[in-house]
Parts: structure tokens; sequence; C-alpha cells
């Protein structure tokens, strides 16, 4: 003969005042959420000193009859991080063209980096460049990223990553 013994089934308690508190946190942190959601998207646009380098760049692509280029937030990230890193150090010297770039299907890269007294003076200065017009009036081009940074000196610094997606 055996014996067992079973706890009572007891029913589910009730909702308290302490259960409806608990919940408020939640929705409090999905309420501070919100917002911040929508500063992180805001954030994957350019700001308007990177499309003005960019808009350079599609002017002298267009009045030279070649396609304009689109951004691309991940080239964009990569050319910002340098441009920042350069104002930083004052100095210019070119990125590892393929860092940072993960996740973007590119067959070949390029990049400018210049500086000057403002946007318009470092594009000025790529264009008088034979190099680095090359690179910004080259077809094979489909997307880039600009980076844009000022150092502490008010020297203006600009990056253009290019990218040809095949």
């Amino acid at each position: 003969m055996s014996i067992s013994t079973r706890a009572p089934r007891l029913a589910p308690p009730a909702p308290t005042d302490d259960s409806r508190r608990r919940r408020r946190p939640k929705r409090l942190a999905l309420a501070l959420a919100a917002p911040l959601l929508v500063l992180g998207l805001a954030a994957c646009d350019p700001t308007p000193p990177q499309e003005s380098v960019r808009a350079h760049v599609n002017e002298s692509r267009r009045a030279a009859g070649v396609h304009a280029v689109g951004d691309d937030l991940v080239v964009r990230l990569k050319a910002q991080a340098w441009a920042d890193r350069l104002a930083a150090n004052g100095s210019l010297s070119h990125s590892t063209l393929s860092s940072g770039l993960d996740g973007v299907p590119w067959v070949a890269v390029a990049e400018n980096v210049g500086r000057g007294s403002s946007i318009r003076s470092v594009h000025d200065g790529y264009m008088g460049s034979s190099r680095h017009r090359a690179n910004i009036l080259d077809r094979r081009w489909d997307r880039m990223g600009a980076g844009h940074a000022v150092a502490a000196d008010g020297t203006v610094y600009t990056v253009q990553v290019f990218v040809d997606l095949g």
C-alpha cells in the first residue's frame, strides 16, 4: 500500500495594489524609451555638415556628367569616426580602407581626407588635386559616407569614403 500526499490547490491570488505597482516601472520604462528610440533613429540621418560634404561631391559629379552618389549609413559612420580622429590629432592620414565596413558588400573603396577653413575650402582643395578629383568623379561609386569634424583650433576636417557595391 502506498501513501501519497498532495498539497491542496489554491486559487491564484487576486491582484493587489502591490502587483499593480510592479507594472508601473515597466510602463514608465517604455514611456522613457520611446523618445530615445526616436532620437536614435534621427541619428541615422546625416548631419547638415555631412550632407554639405556630400552635396559638394554631387554638385561636382553633376557638372562632370556623372551620376550622384547616395548616402550609406555604415560608410558614413566610418567616415565620421575617421574625421573625428583626424580633428582630435590635428593631422591628416588615411584610415585602413576596409575597416568599419562590415556588412557593406563593397567591391572597391576609396577615401579622400582633407582640412581647411570650411567645408567648401576643403572641397575646392580636393578638386584642385588630380588624385582627389579622380576619386570624386569616378563613375564606379554607388554610395559614399561623409565625415566632418572641427578641431579645437577651428580647422575643418572632412573625410569622403566612396564604395562600389558591384
